[in-house]
């Protein structure tokens, strides 16, 4: 199997590899890889656990929820804490925020 090179995203190596190897176009590549992660974030979301054919399941760990909550509580009050707020950081507090909701969630 080719190695995916460092530059690129996981998502873009995988719509290419996928697109050549079925000869399909990069587009309709793209938009099943997006649904299949909505899909997969979905079931672990309600589920804590997916399973995907030839590669195992995948479970959330308690544990690590509280690590990663604690990790992302701590970067959020720092950017809140940050001056000047700038509409790139606004963005990325509304999604540290959501990221947090949902974790909570989880918990």
């Amino acid at each position: 199997m080719q190695k995916k090179p460092n530059n690129i995203s996981l998502k873009d190596f995988l719509v290419g590899k996928i697109s050549k190897e079925l000869e399909i176009g990069e587009d309709e590549c793209e938009e099943l890889i997006s649904w299949s992660y909505k899909q997969a974030k979905e079931a672990m979301h309600n589920n804590r656990e997916v399973e995907f054919s030839g590669w195992g399941k995948m479970k959330v760990s308690p544990v690590k929820l509280h690590k990663r909550l604690f990790k992302l509580e701590c970067i959020h009050a720092n950017m809140i804490n940050q001056i000047p707020v700038t509409e790139f950081k606004q963005k990325k507090i509304k999604t540290l925020e959501e990221d947090i909701k949902l974790l909570k969630d989880k918990i």
